[in-house]
């Protein structure tokens, strides 16, 4: 099956249990995790700088950052440039691991919603059958599919959230570079 279209049942699937108002949540969740995989990145690539001057001081006077933050603050010492770098990749990464630790509340708030919405709607749909129905059913299939498949769908949102970086390089790398290992990475979820 391609790729694409099992995607796209998925997507069919998911917005056939989601209401219109979780569904512009979800969006606007999406558009966080792209913001956290982004501020991940650069907490990344903000150390680079700072291992490179700490290997090869000489380099203060020709690295880019080091002249921007010299020219920025007005510093002229090696040493106050190296500080000034330093404070500024500690301030980033308290504004980075702040960030991250709001995305994760939302991500985990968004997802015990969802399941609890999911346990809600089961129960008021078995609420509603008739006597009958409850006679072919068995009563832990019932019981399972309000406790366990909830938070099975529930641990699935929560799983793609919590990874922002393979989330995102599974559905926006993968499909174009290397369709077969993305539809081997959708089915593994």
């Amino acid at each position: 099956m391609n790729i694409f279209k099992r995607i796209k049942e998925n997507i069919k699937k998911i917005s056939y249990v989601l209401d219109s108002y979780t569904k512009s949540r979800l969006g606007l969740l999406l558009i966080v995790i792209l913001i956290g995989g982004v501020a991940e990145l650069v907490g990344v690539s903000i150390i680079l700088p700072i291992i490179n001057l700490a290997i090869e001081p000489a380099d203060i006077t020709s690295n880019r950052y080091c002249r921007i933050i010299s020219w920025m603050f007005g510093l002229d010492d090696s040493r106050q440039i190296m500080l000034a770098l330093i404070i500024i990749t500690a301030v980033v990464y308290i504004a980075k691991n702040t960030y991250l630790a709001w995305m994760y509340n939302v991500i985990y708030r968004f997802s015990m919603n969802i399941h609890r919405k999911m346990g809600v709607r089961l129960m008021r749909s078995y609420m509603r059958q008739p006597y009958a129905f409850f006679l072919k059913k068995n009563s832990s299939e019932l019981i399972r599919s309000v406790s366990t498949d909830t938070a099975n769908f529930q641990e699935v949102l929560r799983a793609a959230g919590s990874y922002p970086n393979i989330g995102q390089h599974m559905f926006f790398v993968l499909p174009y570079t290397r369709p077969f290992r993305t539809e081997f990475y959708v089915w593994c979820y």
